[in-house]
């Protein structure tokens, strides 16, 4: 795993006042082809993480914390992938699927 993005979890967590879940982070090739990841996935290098659902907050929580440069938001309106591809903390690539 890549350390800035170790240092921006630990950050989370300290924010979040609680364990952090995931439910996955670092994939070879093989694994994000088997899961449908993208073909340039920050998993690949070490860079993201997917939040089980009681470590997730809403994306306007997580923009005022300003850790992370890339945010996947789900249906529910939860932050369930974060990381750090380069780019700004100020103004994240934010997706929503």
């Amino acid at each position: 795993m890549n350390e800035g993005f170790l240092a921006a979890l630990e950050h989370y967590r300290s924010h979040l006042g609680r364990r952090v879940l995931l439910t996955s982070a670092y994939r070879s090739s093989s694994d994000n082809n088997r899961v449908g990841g993208a073909q340039r996935s920050q998993h690949l290098y070490g860079r993201a993480a997917d939040l089980a659902q009681e470590s997730r907050v809403n994306l306007a929580q997580l923009r005022r914390w300003r850790i992370f440069t890339g945010m996947g938001v789900s249906r529910d309106g939860s932050v369930s992938h974060v990381d750090t591809r380069p780019g700004s903390v100020d103004s994240p690539t934010v997706w929503y699927y």
